[in-house]
């Protein structure tokens, strides 16, 4: 069993550590799409692609054109999408922890705002808190059972 579990996390860790590394640049890509299509008031294809991913979530469109809207999320996706990186970069418990963290409370921000707000778009945010939840709980796993080695 223990060898199992062994096997399992050295597969693991690594596809883990890359694939929070590239959701976490990923983030920081859309963040500059959104502050570039804001700043500069262009929509090519890329930065339309990027810049609007994240706020497509919201239902209403007066808060998917709302400057201070989109500017605050574009820097929440920036907050965590750095940690992210980082995470990603430091094999460290504590990277890994902080990214879960990200990851947590991304799932319940966008939950919260579709359970008791309903200014959310409910089939993307149930996609999104899902698929966050399992990184947070893959994260942890990582943490109990991997830590640094």
């Amino acid at each position: 069993m223990a060898h199992t579990t062994t096997v399992s996390l050295v597969i693991l860790k690594p596809f883990l550590r890359v694939f929070v590394f590239s959701n976490g640049v990923y983030d920081l890509l859309c963040f500059m799409c959104i502050i570039i299509m804001m700043k500069f008031h262009r929509s090519w294809m890329v930065l339309n692609f990027f810049g609007t991913l994240h706020i497509n979530v919201f239902r209403d469109e007066d808060d998917r054109r709302h400057p201070l809207v989109r500017r605050m999320l574009a820097y929440w996706v920036l907050t965590y999408g750095m940690v992210r990186v980082l995470a990603g970069v430091a094999d460290d418990s504590l990277m890994n922890c902080a990214a879960a963290l990200t990851y947590l409370i991304e799932a319940f921000a966008f939950g919260y705002e579709f359970l008791a707000e309903r200014s959310v778009i409910g089939y993307k945010v149930a996609a999104i808190s899902l698929m966050s939840l399992l990184i947070a709980a893959l994260l942890n796993i990582i943490i109990a059972w991997g830590g640094n080695n």
